[in-house]
């Protein structure tokens, strides 16, 4: 509604390591045989959990906003990009662990999210404390 726009496209070929470490905040690469598609695109909702790559568990979204220092204003904005009721990334923010390209992943979903102008959550500013 705010005029993010979100595309998603299978890439040919996966990509390397260098260029799935030097994704951007609003770039994705996802193992295509870990998800199920369809997947859904929404908000945050009470009770939200996530689990961050390279975490042992589950983690609070509520939690994670805080620490990104995100305005309380802006996290009903920010897109969660969902597969079967589970949260895999939180575009400028993190992603989740088991979606990851791997050196054995032969399929890959490229994601890209478009920010609107006004996306206070999107700046880079916002973001530093997320890393």
């Amino acid at each position: 509604p705010d005029g993010t726009r979100i595309t998603a496209k299978t890439v040919a070929a996966a990509p390397g390591p260098e260029e799935v470490r030097k994704q951007s905040d609003s770039i994705a690469y996802v193992d295509l045989d870990a998800i199920h598609p369809p997947l859904c695109i929404r908000s945050r909702q009470p009770g939200d959990r996530f689990r961050p790559m390279g975490m042992q568990r589950n983690r609070k979204l509520k939690e994670i906003f805080i620490k990104c220092k995100l305005p309380r204003s802006q996290r009903d904005r920010i897109p969660l990009i969902e597969d079967r009721g589970q949260i895999f990334w939180i575009p400028g923010i993190r992603m989740a662990e088991g979606f990851q390209v791997l050196e054995s992943t032969r399929r890959v979903l490229k994601i890209e999210v478009v920010p609107s102008a006004d996306a206070v959550w999107a700046r880079p500013t916002t973001r530093k404390e997320c890393k």
